[in-house]
């Protein structure tokens, strides 16, 4: 089920980005709707007192007057960007091929696509046992397949599950392999790791989506905190500022 098999990985990387895309756009929204309603108010409010202001609601002030003009420039850029990406991984998902390029370091991206490439390599490797090649050439040639730089480098051959992808070496399918090597049940463990490389892959994005969570929820409330906040300061110096 390798060509079928794409959809359910795409189907979790889709919806991460547009998770992602979503809480950009919420956070530009916010940005946009202040710095055109409530910003100019409280910009006339305040005018040719920035001396007295407190310094957080100075920083603010000025900011949004130099970006003001360039909110729909940072809106636009970041949903082109998603689609040009998402599209990538789309295509190429589709042709079966490995994820290479811009998209693998990305942050948090960049471990569903080592997943994703994870899972091919162990797939496709399986598939050319099961037609009678060695589990060792099985898995060499099926690297090399995704990784023609280095054969063309003549370069040793890749016995890890993704070794460009997944950098580290605490990586339990590389470990699992490396291991399996050794004691000689290499065609065995590709059959088991091939069965449960979806398994692996929804652990990578449930993971890899907890943690995006919890820096984006942190990181909005981050900045919708400043703007709340640095607003609200200069009502407790009114008596200094007027």
């Amino acid at each position: 089920p390798i060509g079928e098999s794409h959809r359910l990985y795409w189907a979790g990387i889709g919806a991460f980005l547009w998770y992602a895309l979503m809480l950009m756009v919420i956070v530009f929204a916010v940005l946009l709707v202040f710095s055109i309603f409530v910003f100019p108010q409280i910009d006339t409010l305040f005018e040719n007192n920035e001396s007295a202001m407190p310094p957080l609601t100075l920083f603010v002030m000025t900011t949004l007057r130099s970006l003001t003009y360039l909110f729909f420039l940072l809106i636009a850029a970041p949903v082109v960007a998603f689609v040009v990406i998402a599209r990538r991984i789309r295509d190429a998902m589709q042709r079966l091929e490995p994820l290479h390029g811009v998209v693998t370091r990305i942050p948090g991206l960049a471990a569903l696509c080592a997943a994703y490439n994870t899972a091919l390599l162990l797939n496709f490797s399986r598939l050319l046992a099961c037609a009678g090649v060695a589990a060792e050439h099985a898995l060499d040639e099926v690297a090399h397949m995704q990784q023609p730089d280095q054969a063309a480098r003549g370069e040793a051959p890749v016995v890890a599950a993704g070794r460009a992808d997944l950098k580290s070496r605490a990586d339990p399918v590389s470990g699992a392999l490396r291991l399996a090597r050794r004691t000689g049940t290499l065609a065995a463990e590709l059959e088991y790791l091939s069965a449960r490389s979806q398994s692996i892959f929804a652990a990578t994005l449930a993971t890899v989506r907890e943690e995006f969570t919890l820096v984006a929820q942190v990181s909005v409330g981050i900045v919708i905190a400043t703007l709340v906040v640095s607003m609200y300061l200069p009502i407790f110096k009114m008596g200094i500022i007027f």
